[in-house]
């Protein structure tokens, strides 16, 4: 997922590099380790590029508070880095409050369908990762059969989903909640009712 995300970020910029703006889950969680060492087995390579990130606990609050401050500490940013969809529509939103244009920055994150709205209202040049929100089917299943006696793999890789700036305006749903991620084998309707007033 992250080095995915790192790699697609480094292809735009190409060999000018400059500074990119980061936004990290939460201190010590296993995603955002995992996440965080992905990008920078890719940043590390690079030192073109000046990555600055913080922590933003996988939320839409902290991130918008988190993303003003970054764009105002480093205001000739080139790119952004982010593990999570919720924190990418915070900094798009702040992006945009600061009189800045999302589409002059390319942005990579995951396939949050409010992050991939935007990326289509803004004509962003973005990527997407993911991670399939049905792995938990396949854990309860792997469970089930170990119960019953049938021999399961000890490690499984599945691996994550990649979206281009193309394959993103293909796969947003604009009338489904900004909450939802793209990676779901559940209907428009049962993700919309699960989401209902929220």
């Amino acid at each position: 997922f992250g080095q995915s995300g790192a790699q697609w970020l480094v292809d735009q910029l190409g060999a000018k590099g400059g500074v990119v703006l980061g936004l990290r889950g939460i201190p010590g969680d296993g995603v955002e380790i995992e996440r965080w060492t992905g990008g920078q087995s890719v940043f590390s390579k690079h030192p073109e590029i000046e990555l600055f990130a913080e922590y933003a606990e996988w939320s839409y609050d902290k991130a918008k508070e988190v993303s003003k401050a970054l764009i105002a500490a480093h205001p000739d940013f080139v790119g952004v880095w982010s593990e999570g969809g919720q924190m990418s529509r915070a900094m798009v939103d702040a992006m945009v409050e600061a009189g800045l244009n999302p589409a002059d920055y390319p942005h990579a994150s995951e396939d949050d369908n409010g992050f991939c709205k935007q990326v289509i209202k803004y004509d962003m040049n973005a990527c997407a990762t993911g991670k399939p929100v049905w792995l938990s089917r396949l854990a309860v299943r792997a469970a089930l059969d170990a119960l019953r006696g049938v021999t399961i793999q000890k490690y499984v890789m599945v691996p994550s989903p990649f979206y281009g700036p193309d394959e993103i305006k293909t796969i947003a749903k604009p009338t489904v909640s900004d909450l939802s991620w793209l990676t779901t084998t559940l209907s428009d309707d049962e993700i919309n009712a699960m989401f209902e007033g929220k």
